[in-house]
């Protein structure tokens, strides 16, 4: 049985952030301490340092919303957690950004490249150190247009060094694929180290198929992130084991 300990905390102040929040600085036993509660109608949603900036889900949306350049494709959300999808409708549907935020600590600010795969528009939530570095992935609120713009400008040099890693044999690497079944749930990669036994796959078809079915996945969006940073770690081991430049 999980144990519970019940504490009371004081509150100093309670300052108003709009759109429903509140954030309450916290003090025990009449002394100070280094945490406030975010609030939102009442709801404790979550106790984070003082020196936490909250930033509401709503600036956020009203902020991608006067984007002249970008249009909202998708947006999910939570209590604590937000995703929206953006897409330029000048450029193709291939590549987009996905800008993500909390209001629980959990998540920072932050935009990711997104390429589509299969029939998937999946992030890269991790770069190889041989594609010119997407700066500014992590944003401010007051400068977000700018970052979108900045992530979405290096999205065909990405996407060119990932279709030479997509062309390569994945047979030339089965260990990889292996160690991914440890990785992540094994019911997203099982099919293909079998299949790899017994013809020829290209590493386009695993990755493709597994990121898709990781994506397109019923569960939370931050759990499908970190099982994706494993997939993209898989991926540069290839890159830098067959020599991609």
């Amino acid at each position: 049985m999980m144990e519970r300990l019940g504490v009371e905390f004081e509150v100093e102040k309670t300052e108003s952030k709009g759109y429903g929040y509140e954030e309450k600085y916290l003090k025990y036993r009449g002394e100070r301490i280094g945490y406030k509660a975010i609030v939102r109608d009442g709801e404790v949603l979550a106790i984070v340092k003082r020196g936490y900036k909250l930033i509401p889900h709503e600036l956020v949306l009203q902020k991608l919303e006067r984007l002249s350049d970008f249009v909202i494709d998708s947006v999910n959300t939570d209590k604590t957690r937000l995703y929206v999808q953006l897409k330029n409708p000048s450029s193709g549907s291939d590549i987009g950004v996905l800008v993500v935020n909390s209001v629980d600590g959990s998540l920072a600010l932050k935009c990711f490249l997104t390429l589509a795969f299969g029939s998937a528009r999946i992030p890269i939530v991790r770069m190889h150190r041989n594609v010119k570095r997407v700066h500014k992935k992590n944003a401010k609120v007051d400068d977000l247009s700018d970052v979108v713009r900045a992530v979405f400008e290096g999205g065909r040099e990405v996407k060119s060094y990932i279709d030479k890693i997509l062309g390569l044999q994945a047979n030339d690497f089965k260990d990889v694929w292996e160690t991914l079944a440890k990785m992540v749930p094994r019911k997203y990669v099982e099919r293909y180290v079998v299949a790899l036994t017994v013809k020829k796959m290209t590493v386009r078809e695993i990755f493709e198929g597994v990121s898709s079915a990781i994506y397109n996945s019923d569960i939370d969006m931050r759990t499908k992130l970190t099982w994706l940073g494993v997939l993209y770690d898989c991926l540069w081991v290839i890159a830098e084991t067959a020599g991609v430049k």
